[in-house]
């Protein structure tokens, strides 16, 4: 039995026969590369009697969230290209859908202009993305701001680093449509996984300095 494929990448990885019988994959594309894998290429980097695997497909990346690693590639002189990414979230077969590229997208289902739930997620992904980063806050940063203003003591966030994504929501009063139709999809995405896998367990300072 024989199969074709659009490209020699990842797709080609993932064929498996169901019968037990031998595929003959065809990979269909203009050039021909020198290796199957696309984008999914490990390659093995030896320095003395160590051994690292490192995946060299493509990364997307951006000054906020990879300083450290954009000054790496200046160093060594990688040249970067510009691009765009685009975040929606389609559920229960296409039951609910928004996306945020533009407002008529966010409403792509006009019946959610009356939704008191869609509202309420707008209204948290406003509020989470202007205060989620008091998270970041450090004790001497605390301590910095309250001798600044005058102060013996410092307030706190109320937040330790060992305090899950889930207890921050809830401790903050997050609404069910943030978590589910917002926050998990987007964690889902950035991390290339189901959103099923997406626990609450996670820290929330890390959650939110990688977002």
């Amino acid at each position: 039995m024989s199969t074709h494929t659009d490209g020699p990448g990842f797709e080609g990885h993932r064929i498996d026969p169901l019968d037990g019988r031998p595929i003959d994959v065809q990979p269909q594309e203009k050039r021909s590369p020198s290796r199957l894998g696309g984008h999914t290429n490990t390659v093995k980097w030896t320095n003395g009697k160590f051994e690292t695997s490192v995946d060299t497909g493509f990364i997307v990346l951006n000054t906020a969230t990879y300083p450290n690693f954009i000054n790496f590639l200046k160093r060594v002189k990688v040249d970067t290209v510009p691009t765009e990414m685009t975040f929606g979230v389609t559920r229960d077969r296409g039951l609910f859908e928004w996306a945020g590229t533009s407002l008529d997208a966010v409403f792509c289902q006009r019946k959610n202009l009356f939704s008191p739930r869609m509202w309420r997620m707008i209204f948290d992904i406003v509020r989470f993305n202007q205060f989620a980063l008091d998270l970041l806050i450090t004790g001497d940063d605390v301590n910095d701001a309250a001798a600044m203003n005058g102060h013996s003591h410092a307030y706190g966030h109320g937040a330790g680093p060992e305090e899950t994504i889930g207890e921050y929501l809830e401790r903050e009063r997050y609404s069910d449509a943030f978590r589910d139709d917002y926050l998990i999809p987007m964690t889902a995405a950035v991390w290339s996984t189901s959103p099923d896998k997406c626990t609450l367990d996670f820290p929330a300072v890390t959650l939110v300095r990688f977002m």
